[in-house]
């Protein structure tokens, strides 16, 4: 099904928004999100215990949740940070964050740096980890390396879901920017 205002594609095939890939990611993992803590592990040596009673969530508004469930009290770190995708166990608490069109900027990177020790102290789960999915297009700089424990590529959570074409179009996305931006400089150019 196309839609006329859009050339007759879907408007799965236009957005370059990271929700509508970190949600259908979240569709694939609900069932059983033990395996993708396996695939994660055999991925970036994490060793997260697979054993583990695991949890999937999708944008979660982690402290404002956390602190309305707690009665309201005190102040939350945060009422509108949320998280991308995460997956909870109470032995370890894996935070996902996704990009697809764009890279991690400084502002982003610095919040995260002080995410792990929030959340140790919000949930006193000891064991924290950061994740980032990203473009198998995109070179991280060394500051996105240093901040997260591991780094995820679209594309191959898309070959772990059986070729999932959702995945492989957010893996694509940041290659088709790179391209359109390429583009849009020659046809300014004298």
């Amino acid at each position: 099904m196309g839609l006329q205002f859009l050339g007759g594609s879907s408007w799965a095939e236009v957005t370059r928004e990271e929700r509508f890939f970190c949600s259908r990611l979240y569709e694939l993992i609900r069932p059983s999100p033990r395996e993708f803590v396996g695939y994660i592990n055999r991925s970036v040596p994490l060793n997260l215990p697979t054993e583990a009673d695991w949890e999937a969530a999708f944008e979660v508004c982690f402290y404002r949740d956390l602190w309305h469930h707690r009665g309201r009290r005190g102040r939350p770190v945060s009422e509108k940070r949320t998280f991308d995708l995460c997956l909870f166990s109470d032995v370890a608490i894996v935070v996902i964050e996704g990009k697809a069109y764009q890279g991690f900027d400084g502002g982003q990177l610095r919040l995260f740096e002080k995410e792990r020790e929030w959340i140790r102290r919000e949930t006193s789960v000891d064991r924290v980890v950061l994740t980032a999915i990203i473009s198998s297009h995109y070179t991280p700089r060394k500051q996105t390396e240093d901040v997260f424990d591991g780094i995820l590529r679209w594309a191959d959570v898309s070959r772990f879901f059986h070729e999932d074409t959702v995945l492989l179009r957010a893996d694509e996305i940041y290659q088709l920017k790179a391209t359109a931006t390429r583009g849009a400089a020659t046809a300014n150019a004298p």
